[in-house]
């Protein structure tokens, strides 16, 4: 995802699927590739998936080539699907039988195709 300012410049957004919940290795690695592509600028969305921010062209397709020897997931943009919000398990919600994280699994291991590479209808 490129977004463009009125001077012109440009950054790109590289979103990754993550689990709400990362280990210290995950997020260290995400970090290093931060800090090697993209002068060490990341944020994490609502929906818990990663942005690599990348302001050098160049290092786009780096990042992505690294990303996907990883088995990290990039997409979740335009009418592709992105993650699902949901609670942290069964007992610590009051409608956890629709959205904990167990049944957030199962639907995001099925449907994680449209995440990279399949579009959905709408948005």
């Amino acid at each position: 995802m490129v977004h463009v300012a009125n001077s012109g410049d440009k950054l790109w957004s590289v979103r990754v699927a993550s689990p709400r919940l990362l280990s210290t290795d995950t997020i260290r690695d995400f970090a290093g590739m931060a800090e090697k592509y993209c002068g060490g600028h990341i944020r994490f969305t609502t929906r818990n998936n990663v942005e690599l921010l990348v302001s050098d062209e160049k290092n786009l397709e780096p990042l992505q080539k690294e990303l996907k020897s990883k088995k990290y997931m990039i997409g979740g943009i335009g009418s592709g699907i992105s993650n699902i919000v949901h609670t942290q398990g069964w007992v610590h919600c009051h409608s956890a039988c629709t959205d904990a994280s167990g049944i957030v699994k199962v639907l995001m291991d099925e449907f994680a195709d449209y995440f990279t590479t399949k579009h959905t209808p709408t948005k």
